[in-house]
């Protein structure tokens, strides 16, 4: 593998341009490697969730996750039937108010990310809260709508978050790029390491269809335990490696080809889109921001194909990168024509060598990692979530 080492460079990435290059760019790949499918499951959590989003194992086999819907910031162990209250919610202290995350923090601890409170609070590995963490980096509106803010903590204790601009006037627009940037523990300067795409956000006129996003490509990113930050680009699944001193390395190409985009898969997931957002409509008809945003009675045209339509899928299903207890980041692909049947995971280490590719079988979502173990919340036929354990691919 080679690599191109070039100084930190920041500027607006836009969207539309990426789509170009997804258009114009080098042929899609063909030589990628099929995926391993996860192992079977050893054993699961007790009883089912409703809307599990955060999951975390400490070194002690404690299993720490956040159910949105219900239950909120529970913990247990592997075998058992209980789910303990890990804290409850509020604004004192050790208490939580909106759980964003739960982070690998420095040494044995869990960190859960507090966006209200601007805070951390501190687990022990038994998953019980020892201290706060005043944010150093602070929350944001926009943070709120995309699951931004903080968004890893290394083992130096440096804070690692993204943001996006947004305005009112004269609409309601949030930026098609992201700011990834680093506190440092040491010195406690804040740098701004990255731009990443994302796909705005933005209400118009109500005469005017809205923006059908789901075929803009995003960019993703995910932080090493020593610091560096993986950044996965869209438009080519480049992989740049921004190491801590802020030395860009570009490290490659990931494996997976793009997958061409239909006319008649495009209008499938219009449709479906559509048929969502009348489901909404119902849901939300008080709602001040409804009718701008198009999901109210009357209010405006439903959102219409993208012209010209791209030629290819957008590569990743997500913006956020995770990286397991063996320092390998998970990128999640598109596998499949309006990403049906199981999810390819592609594996890289911390120099952006690829690995190895994991399916997960369709139904599952990666939600968290243990020291051996690989966590998958898997949905039922009653909308209910069961949490199984997997054994964690090998090396």
């Amino acid at each position: 593998m080679t690599s191109d080492v070039t100084k930190p460079r920041v500027g607006r990435l836009s969207l539309a341009a990426l789509g170009i290059l997804l258009a114009c760019g080098e042929p899609a790949r063909t030589d990628a490697p099929p995926p391993v499918p996860l192992g079977a499951a050893s054993d699961s959590l007790a009883a089912p969730r409703t809307l599990i989003r955060w999951l975390a194992e400490t070194q002690n086999g404690v299993v720490v996750i956040h159910d949105q819907r219900d239950g909120g910031l529970m913990r247990t162990r592997a075998g058992s039937n209980d789910l303990v209250p890990v804290t409850t919610p509020g604004a004192g202290p050790l208490e939580v108010r909106r759980v964003q995350r739960i982070l690998r923090g420095p040494g044995d601890s869990l960190w859960v990310m507090d966006i209200v409170g601007v805070k951390a609070v501190v687990l022990d590995a038994d998953g019980r809260p020892k201290r706060e963490e005043r944010s150093p980096i602070p929350s944001s509106a926009t943070a709120s709508l995309n699951f931004g803010w903080v968004r890893a903590v290394s083992e130096a204790g440096d804070w690692y978050a993204s943001d996006r601009t947004m305005r009112f006037a004269p609409t309601f627009y949030v930026d098609d790029s992201a700011s990834v940037v680093r506190w440092r523990r040491a010195d406690g300067r804040t740098d701004t390491l990255a731009r990443v795409g994302m796909r705005p956000i933005e209400f118009t006129a109500r005469s005017i269809p809205p923006r059908l996003d789901a075929f803009d490509p995003i960019d993703a990113w995910g932080v090493f335990r020593d610091g560096r930050v993986i950044v996965v680009r869209a438009r080519d699944y480049g992989i740049e490696l921004v190491e801590p001193d802020g030395r860009v390395i570009h490290a490659g190409r990931g494996p997976t080809a793009l997958i061409a985009l239909t006319r008649a898969d495009a209008e499938y997931t219009r449709d479906s889109l559509n048929r969502e957002r009348a489901e909404l409509m119902q849901q939300m008809p008080g709602n001040p921001l409804g009718a701008q945003a198009g999901v109210a009675a009357g209010s405006r045209p439903l959102p219409a194909l993208p012209d010209p339509l791209p030629s290819h899928w957008p590569l990743l299903r997500g913006d956020e990168i995770s990286v397991d207890w063996q320092d390998r980041a998970w990128v999640r692909v598109r596998s499949a024509p309006r990403d049906t049947g199981a999810s390819r995971y592609d594996l890289f280490d911390r120099d952006g060598r690829f690995l190895t590719a994991v399916a997960v079988a369709a139904g599952g979502r990666v939600i968290g990692f243990g020291r051996q173990a690989v966590f998958v919340a898997w949905s039922d036929d009653d909308g209910l979530q069961w949490v199984k354990r997997h054994p964690m691919p090998p090396p």
